[in-house]
């Protein structure tokens, strides 16, 4: 009976124990890493009980999960790794499992044949799912969504498993390589909240900013700019290159895709696809892998590199992209991690990376804002910062961080935010956000003897004071402004400026009240004694910073002497539409075989609109950083007999912009600008036919090159601007400095003048009633020079050919036009 009862109690005991263990919640934590580089592995698996419960990595390969079954065993699995399984057999098993693990990984065996390449049908077919469903996983295609984002943003040397240190015996080298290794180049923190509405607003608000060694705002677009890419759409976009997507329509015919491995994750399955570049195949290709959930076959993960040798970029990147299950709705984005190398800059033997890593949570897809409150949720700027951004505290960082700050980062914001304030890095930073819009600020030239010095109050206007033309040859002067240091609602400015050719000084004043900057209204009132090129065409202009290509101001050779007063009051009454007017009064002198002077009086109307427009916040300034294209500019303006005018005409004028990449062909780019005008109208206020000259060197985007600069004359016209860019898809060079890029254009332009007026008096003009056809090639980047091993300049050229009825019937060269092509980039 004893041995009976002693069984039974063993029996209890065990049958407890083990529900004691089923019952007890298990933590797993840890890293999980590559054993060669020691590089973190991102959106690898923890398979426990081979899938009774199921997990992955982050972005810096940690796991940290809890689970309450009994433990058997746990699986560590990655595609293009060997796995690695720990098994549980008794209690005492569970003691590794419950401490931090470093878990290592080694790569399997790549391919190295070109057989092992073969296409894969699984592959294809499991491409052809994921775009049979895009339309349900596009983001675009979702009517509203809003989340928080954490942003991570650091520049830092590529890791290397041994680095090699300089002898103590070289102190500066030693110093600056002590503080890479504890420190980072620069550090910063962001935490937005992100709103989308369709089909185009977009708004990210920074709650909580930080920055190693500034405490200005406008850093706030460093982890903001970078959200997540999106995969459902024919191409990526990473700093204004276009790859072709490889999920995309007959993207097997430029990809090679293979199945690399596959995963039961209990009831789906998970399929790993390599994919890279045909070779033979020219276009701008990427090269990696993804993870398709055969749950409504998404993308689950996504991991990308760019298929272009350090010969072709000096810029590499590498994405690795986690999508989740969201409210069992939608599959979307839920960590980024975003990585550039600078392939050609080096310290010591390491490249500069630059990576951002981002964070999603706080997911909203039902919350929509009411239609009447978009103007107050989606503001003009795209990304625009709280005033408690750089306030925030400990416990608010806290709650959005996945993990405490590592001691290298926190000595990155001691080091760092020690040697800015030393250095005055926000006083620079300041200068550079001015310096971008050609204005320098005098704080330079404040001297802390003189306390009434007020010189910081000023900037430089560089373009107004310096500059070149045919006419005045070099133009002399000083223009200067106020800025935020006087105040932030009034600006008061002048210039002064003197042409070398045409000896006359030229001089102005202006005065402008900002009341709203929510909708960055101004008002401005403007008097100025300057000259000014007749007949031009002109739209509202948006500040897109320093643009350094070659501008036809350069080469106007005619101009009128115009005194002028005006009022312009503008606003951006919603994210995409900006709105002007403008009462004018000026009396025109023309400097060339006219009639006398004469006044003129006009009431003017400008608008722009841009779809999927994005502005920066750059100090007080705000710019057009982006903007999906089409685009549309109009203006209207009425002619008064009022002020000593006596002119009375009305004039519409329209210009449209578009932008199409062709899939495997290039992109075309084309310009459509409509002219209309009825009444008296004098030869100011007509419009040129938009030509540059034969004798002007460079190409210039949307003019003729073979027309003459005052060769037609119209009060109504209608002007087409085709070109189209086939990059590298008809020929591949794999020389550094030779990097052909072969363009046509196509130009079209008609034009009438109802009547040569008396006014017109003895200039020589025609009209386009005829048509005016050219055609041209140009080769871009025949010649590209790196500056500095990072910035691109490419040098190329082309030839233009006019025909049809203005053509040079009796000497065939005149109607040739040889330019040069000029393009800067990274």
């Amino acid at each position: 009976m004893r041995t009976y009862t002693k069984i039974l109690l063993f029996s209890v005991y065990f049958v407890f124990h083990d529900l004691a263990i089923a019952q007890t919640p298990t933590r797993l934590q840890g890293t999980l890493y590559h054993a060669e580089t020691e590089r973190p592995i991102a959106f690898a698996y923890i398979i426990v009980n081979q899938g009774a419960f199921i997990a992955q990595t982050d972005l810096d390969g940690n796991f940290d999960i809890t689970f309450s079954v009994p433990v058997e065993r746990v699986a560590f699995s990655c595609a293009g790794y060997e796995s690695f399984e720990y098994v549980v057999q008794t209690p005492e098993d569970l003691k590794p499992l419950q401490r931090f693990l470093r878990i290592p990984l080694s790569s399997k065996t790549a391919p190295t044949t070109a057989e092992s390449w073969k296409d894969s049908p699984l592959a294809r077919g499991l491409i052809q799912k994921i775009l049979k469903n895009r339309h349900l996983h596009n983001p675009s295609k979702v009517p509203f969504y809003s989340y928080h984002s954490y942003h991570k943003f650091f520049i830092d040397l590529e890791p290397k498993k041994e680095i090699t240190l300089p002898a103590p015996s070289d102190s500066a080298k030693y110093k600056v390589a002590q503080f890479i290794k504890h420190n980072y180049l620069f550090l910063a923190e962001t935490i937005t909240k992100h709103s989308f509405h369709a089909p185009t607003f977009v708004h990210e608000q920074v709650i909580a900013n930080k920055v190693s060694g500034f405490e200005n705002p406008a850093f706030v677009a460093f982890g903001a700019q970078w959200q997540f890419l999106n995969f459902y759409q024919d191409y990526i976009t990473i700093l204004r290159r276009k790859f072709l997507n490889p999920i995309s329509e007959n993207s097997w015919q430029k990809y090679e895709f293979m199945v690399q491995d596959t995963l039961l994750v209990k009831p789906d399955t998970v399929f790993w696809i390599a994919f890279k570049p045909r070779t033979k195949k020219m276009f701008d290709g990427l090269q990696g892998r993804i993870a398709i959930h055969s749950r409504t076959y998404a993308i689950q993960s996504i991991e990308i590199r760019s298929g272009l040798t350090e010969k072709e970029a000096g810029l590499g990147f590498r994405l690795e992209q986690q999508y989740e299950w969201i409210n069992k709705t939608h599959w979307f984005p839920r960590q980024v991690r975003t990585e550039f190398m600078l392939r050609r800059v080096k310290i010591g033997n390491r490249r500069v990376i630059a990576q951002w890593n981002t964070r999603f949570s706080d997911f909203d897809f039902k919350n929509k804002p009411p239609l009447w409150s978009l103007k107050t949720v989606f503001k003009d700027v795209a990304i625009q910062a709280d005033s408690t951004a750089l306030t925030q505290t400990k416990q608010f960082w806290g709650s959005y961080r996945l993990d405490t700050l590592r001691a290298r980062e926190l000595r990155t914001y001691q080091s760092l935010g020690a040697v800015g304030k030393s250095e005055g890095f926000d006083s620079k930073i300041r200068f550079l956000e001015t310096a971008l819009f050609g204005r320098i600020p005098l704080n330079f030239l404040k001297d802390k003897k003189w306390k009434w010095s007020r010189l910081h109050i000023l900037d430089f206007d560089v373009f107004n004071s310096f500059n070149f033309n045919r006419y005045e040859f070099i133009r002399l002067g000083a223009a200067l402004q106020t800025n935020d240091k006087f105040s932030k609602r009034y600006v008061l400015g002048a210039h002064l400026a003197y042409g070398t050719r045409d000896g006359n000084f030229k001089y102005g004043f202006w005065a402008q009240y900002k009341p709203f900057k929510s909708v960055d209204a101004t008002f401005t009132a403007r008097f100025s004694s300057e000259v000014a090129e007749p007949a031009r065409i002109s739209f509202m202009r948006e500040n897109t910073g320093i643009v350094i290509i070659p501008n036809r101001e350069f080469f106007i050779g005619r101009m009128d002497k115009v005194r002028r007063f005006e009022l312009k009051g503008q606003a951006r009454i919603l994210q995409n539409l900006r709105v002007g007017l403008i009462f004018r009064t000026q009396r025109v002198l023309p400097t060339y075989a006219y009639t006398d002077r004469y006044q003129m009086t006009e009431l003017n109307f400008q608008a722009q609109y841009f779809w999927r427009v994005k502005y920066l916040p750059m100090g007080s300034a705000r710019f057009l950083a982006q903007s999906n294209l089409p685009a549309l500019f109009v203006g209207y303006t009425q002619g008064m007999r009022a002020f000593g005018s006596t002119f009375r005409y009305a004039k519409w004028q329209a210009r449209v912009r578009h932008e199409h990449t062709f899939r495997h062909i290039g992109t075309t780019q084309g310009e459509l600008w409509l002219g209309l005008s009825r009444g008296e109208i004098p030869y100011h206020a007509l419009w040129h036919g938009q030509g540059t000259g034969v004798a002007v060197p460079p190409f210039i985007t949307n003019f003729f090159q073979t027309m003459g600069t005052y060769e037609f004359l119209t009060d109504r016209f209608m002007y087409v601007f085709l070109r189209h860019n086939f990059r590298k898809l008809l020929y591949k060079s794999y020389i550094p400095w030779f990097q052909p890029e072969p363009t046509l254009h196509h130009s079209f332009g008609w034009g009438g003048l109802r009547e040569v007026n008396t006014h017109l008096g003895d200039i020589s003009t025609q009209t386009l009633k005829r048509g005016y056809w050219e055609s041209g090639f140009v080769i871009n980047n025949l010649l590209l020079l790196k500056i500095k091993k990072v910035i691109k300049v490419g040098i190329g050229g082309g030839t233009f050919l006019r025909y049809g009825a203005y053509r040079d019937r009796e000497k065939f060269g005149n109607n040739l036009a040889y330019k040069f092509a000029l393009n800067i980039g990274i």
